[in-house]
């Protein structure tokens, strides 16, 4: 199957570039304006009081464009690699950072598997990263789209509806020493350790995250059927994508700070594990974005400083 991307996905910060690309266009423009004028002064003394606005607008822009970027920044990282029965994996993990927030999806891109019986080792299960001790994660929810439980009559519990978002009574967040030298690990599997703690209710019982319950399958294409075995047949899955809300506490989280990210396939750590290949995001050379509000404040009062110092420059012609 052919994976497809996450990098559309609408959890995407501002585009820096786009940001860079307007209020370039915009200085530009501006600074061709500051320099006819500079121009008209040398041969009419009356244009050096209407230029001081547009010269005040600039420089504020440029200070608050310097003083304020916004902590936000995301950074993409997928997987590739063989499962069991020569069937190749592909999975993403896309990290947004908004402030003290984080958002993690956490994705299954699609297999080769084609018709031959799916079986839990080849279900992504959990994702493992790592990040300075200092900082600390505190989980908040675990949600799918709707429409995205698969053998939802399973769940014997609380049940399983096409309306069903809230899967963070399946998902665990811990600390540790995982597999790759992380730290960190969000799973549905028992290799996690502990209960659920994404504030969800429990779906299927135990009460505990283990077994297949709530594998990441593969969207289901009329390439790609879904075949489950046996042991997958009795368990209620999650096609696609599931993504976690975090807070974050004890400093500021990075994309830099993102290391050693791989995505555990199965029920175990000895069973498929791909390393994550980071790349993409919202990412600036140091790590920000402008804050579009702004940026947008200051280019407007560039506007007006613009349209004021031309009325008073034709005022005094006058």
């Amino acid at each position: 199957m052919r994976p497809r991307s996450d990098a559309s996905h609408d959890s995407q910060p501002f585009s820096f570039i786009a940001v860079c690309v307007y209020l370039v266009s915009f200085l530009l423009l501006s600074l061709r304006v500051l320099v006819q004028a500079v121009q008209r002064t040398l041969t009419d003394g009356s244009t050096k009081v209407a230029m001081k606005p547009l010269v005040f607008g600039l420089v504020l822009t440029l200070g608050c464009l310097i003083s304020r970027p916004a902590n936000a920044e995301s950074i993409l990282f997928t997987g590739t690699g063989a499962g069991a029965s020569g069937v190749t994996l592909n999975a993403s993990a896309f990290f947004d950072i908004s402030g003290n927030n984080l958002t993690i999806r956490l994705s299954n891109l699609g297999d080769s598997s084609g018709s031959a019986q799916d079986s839990p080792t080849n279900q992504l299960t959990g994702l493992f990263f790592d990040l300075p001790n200092n900082l600390t994660l505190s989980p908040v929810s675990a949600t799918i789209d709707a429409g995205m439980i698969r053998q939802g009559d399973k769940c014997d519990v609380t049940p399983c509806t096409s309306g069903t978002t809230n899967v963070g009574g399946e998902f665990r967040y811990s600390t540790g020493n995982y597999p790759g030298f992380a730290d960190r690990g969000i799973a549905s599997a028992g290799y996690i350790g502990g209960s659920p703690n994404f504030n969800g209710p429990n779906l299927v019982s135990p009460d505990a995250v283990g077994g297949p319950n709530f594998s990441i399958i593969a969207p289901i294409t009329g390439q790609n059927a879904f075949n489950p075995n046996g042991g997958l047949s009795q368990v209620p899955l999650i096609e696609g994508s599931v993504e976690f809300a975090m807070t974050v506490s004890g400093g500021t989280l990075t994309a830099a700070d993102l290391k050693n990210v791989s995505f555990q396939y199965g029920t175990n750590t000895s069973e498929p594990r791909l390393h994550g290949a980071g790349g993409g995001g919202g990412l600036s050379a140091n790590g920000s974005v402008p804050e579009p509000a702004t940026a947008f404040l200051a280019i407007t009062g560039i506007a007006v400083a613009m349209k004021r110092a031309r009325a008073r420059a034709t005022r005094s012609k006058a």
